[in-house]
């Protein structure tokens, strides 16, 4: 059975150099450790410009180069979508 594969889309610059955004990083760094600890596979990653985005109606208002980051864990989504810092669409 294939996994379901949920996303988090922005700006790359969002991503990658936002100050502000460091909150965003340590929760990274810290699901990368607790995996790392508990023997699991790494689930998550950042896909470039993905190809499959404009097939979304509300990837238009991402602004470009757009970035995703991509996990199979639906709570751990959930929890960075609705993290006060995180701003994505």
């Amino acid at each position: 059975m294939q996994p379901e594969w949920f996303a988090l889309v922005a700006r790359a610059e969002f991503f990658f150099n936002d100050v502000q955004n460091e909150a965003l990083a340590e929760q990274l760094r810290e699901l990368k450790r607790y995996y790392e600890e508990n023997g699991r596979e790494r689930d998550f990653f950042f896909v470039c410009e993905p190809e499959w985005l404009d097939k979304f109606p509300e990837a238009k208002a991402v602004k470009r180069p757009a970035v995703a980051l991509v996990t199979t864990d639906k709570n751990w989504a959930v929890y960075v979508f609705e993290f006060p810092a995180v701003d994505c669409l």
